[in-house]
């Protein structure tokens, strides 16, 4: 008779250390469908068990000389019943819920680096810096796609609700991988990010760089900002702000998640102990001097 080998603890975790990182995404997704399978399973059974004894309650209340206060009596136990079972079958919705939004992908965003100088031709501006895109979920995000959009900011009461209002807005419009389209007045948008056929897959645990890399036209009268306001001497900023959101599946979930971002553009003038402030309209930015900053109100929709 063959028996079985006996595998120890130490042989199951030499196994796991040599795991590929998709061996390892597919063996967590393996153990999140088989959690997923058994509270089914446990809702049906009491689901069953639930409905037997409701059968058999109707049964001998329909075959027994049953008198009218039983009857109601009865009754009043089959409506506590049913509604006990309507509170588990929510409860175990809730916990079904709350497990699989444990075990799903989620991506962050995260500042990494300055590519390129910013620079300005015929006024208009160009800028390049990269972010990092990390899977802290456990099974892998598919159909990952970027989309960013950069504007000009006006200084001014609006500065902490406006870029997340713009972001809502770019986000939420549909087919958002274009590069560039023009509006009926001829005027160049620029709309850049991934399209459908660069989607990429981020493993659990796993980092991939994305470059956010774009070029704008040049600002209106009312996009350069005079500084400092109400002194003498002001020189002309621009205040450019990048506003976007990766969208994302959880390995073949169909539901789709994404997390928003936004980032500023700035520079310092004195490198070490400088702080940023807004680019002067027209003077190119070393990429030394070029500081990105993480928008510190929020950074739009996330879900």
């Amino acid at each position: 008779m063959r028996h079985r080998p006996f595998v120890t603890a130490c042989e199951r975790k030499g196994k796991k250390l040599l795991e590929s990182p998709s061996d390892k995404a597919a063996r967590r997704a393996n153990m999140a469908t088989v959690w997923m399978a058994i509270f089914t399973l446990v809702l049906t059974l009491v689901s069953g068990g639930t409905l037997f004894i409701l059968h058999r309650q109707l049964k001998e209340m329909q075959n027994g000389g049953v008198d009218t206060h039983a009857l109601a009596v009865a009754a009043g136990k089959q409506s506590d019943t049913s509604k006990a079972l309507a509170d588990l079958t929510a409860k175990q919705f809730a916990a079904s819920h709350q497990l699989i939004e444990s075990q799903r992908a989620s991506i962050t965003v995260a500042y990494s680096s300055v590519v390129a100088p910013v620079t300005f031709h015929d006024g208009g501006l160009s800028a390049n810096f990269s972010v990092v895109l990390r899977n802290v979920g456990w099974i892998p995000a598919t159909k990952v796609k970027i989309h960013y959009q950069p504007y000009f900011s006006r200084w001014g009461e609006n500065i902490f609700s406006e870029p997340l209002l713009r972001q809502k807005n770019f986000c939420d419009k549909p087919d958002q991988s274009q590069e560039v389209v023009w509006s009926r007045e001829g005027k160049r948008i620029d709309l850049k990010g991934l399209t459908g056929q660069n989607a990429m897959t981020i493993l659990p645990g796993e980092k991939k760089e994305f470059q956010v890399n774009f070029g704008m036209g040049k600002p209106t009268n009312s996009d350069i900002i005079k500084w400092p306001p109400g002194q003498p001497n002001q020189t002309e900023r621009v205040y450019p702000i990048v506003v976007g959101c990766v969208d994302y599946q959880s390995g073949v979930i169909p539901e789709k998640h994404r997390t928003g971002f936004i980032f500023e553009i700035q520079t310092i003038y004195s490198l070490g102990d400088g702080m940023p402030t807004m680019i002067s309209f027209g003077t190119d930015v070393p990429r030394g001097k070029v500081v990105i900053i993480q928008y510190p109100f929020g950074q739009g929709e996330e879900y």
